[in-house]
């Protein structure tokens, strides 16, 4: 990455000539770019209340309003899907969409042409967004391009345009053996001067069981969070002042608990949280 690419264009631009950016439509089956991948619109509904901890009559009581509740958010969703696109949202998705974790488990390519397509009404209310590894690899390596003229990269600055009030951003980090080995990017630094500029409130990097089980743990924590304050990080050659704005903690994933239920779906086994410190907020 140069810091003296000063790019004119903007990430809109950019996306015309992007050879990986691809309608995951075009991938059904019987297509002549078919390769085996149906492309499909999936979601979860999570609906959680302490009511269910009261007692085991209120938890049999309200399991059962809860699955009629679900019922409903199921077919309120179908009925504005058109292949993988949302189409002309009512009301009352608009008000579902914006209290749900929104996460997408396609590839780079086909997650951008997804959040491209989104109506400016689902835009304007996505507040929490997790995005696949796909985000830290080679193919999405121009994106976190550096704006000279605006500050930030032409990712970020994307995010901020059309996600108005986006608050967290959660990227999974890749195998750094097969993936990230010569093709690191500073996309963590982009997404901490966000939080450092309060256009986010939380970031957080999560990992997979990617070697016979063990997690990929500390070995990428000195490029990850070179600016931030977290225990057990490297930080040789950091100076002081950049990493005093930031704090980081490692959250624990309990194999019960509602509030780890996200990164139970994902797979993930290690969650890192940054947050502005409380001296700066």
């Amino acid at each position: 990455m140069q810091d003296d690419d000063d790019r004119s264009d903007s990430f809109e631009e950019d996306l015309e000539g992007d050879k990986y950016l691809e309608d995951p439509n075009l991938s059904i089956a019987g297509s002549p770019r078919d390769d085996g991948n149906t492309a499909v619109l999936a979601f979860k509904i999570l609906i959680a209340t302490p009511l269910l901890a009261v007692s085991k009559a209120t938890n049999e009581e309200m399991t059962k309003v809860l699955t009629t509740t679900k019922r409903y958010y199921e077919r309120l969703l179908l009925s504005s899907i058109y292949l993988h696109r949302i189409t002309s949202p009512s009301a009352a998705l608009i008000d579902l969409w914006a209290s749900c974790e929104f996460f997408l488990r396609h590839d780079y390519g086909k997650s951008i042409f997804f959040l491209r397509d989104l109506p400016d009404s689902l835009k304007s209310c996505v507040r929490r967004l997790v995005l696949p590894y796909d985000f830290l690899s080679l193919i999405a390596y121009s994106r976190w391009t550096k704006e000279q003229s605006r500050g930030g990269a032409l990712f970020t600055n994307w995010i901020s345009e059309n996600f108005p009030n986006l608050r967290t951003v959660a990227i999974e980090v890749p195998d750094v053996c097969e993936v990230m080995e010569m093709n690191w990017n500073e996309a963590s630094d982009y997404l901490c001067e966000m939080l450092k500029n309060g256009r986010l409130d939380t970031v957080r990097f999560y990992y997979k069981d990617y070697e016979k089980g063990e997690c990929a743990r500390r070995e990428t924590d000195s490029l990850f969070f070179r600016h931030i304050t977290l225990e057990g990080c490297d930080y040789e050659g950091t100076e002081e002042e950049d990493r005093s704005l930031l704090t980081g903690v490692e959250e624990p994933i309990s194999p019960t608990s509602l509030a780890s239920q996200l990164w139970r779906d994902l797979r993930a086994c290690r969650v890192v949280k940054i947050t502005r410190s409380q001296a700066t907020a």
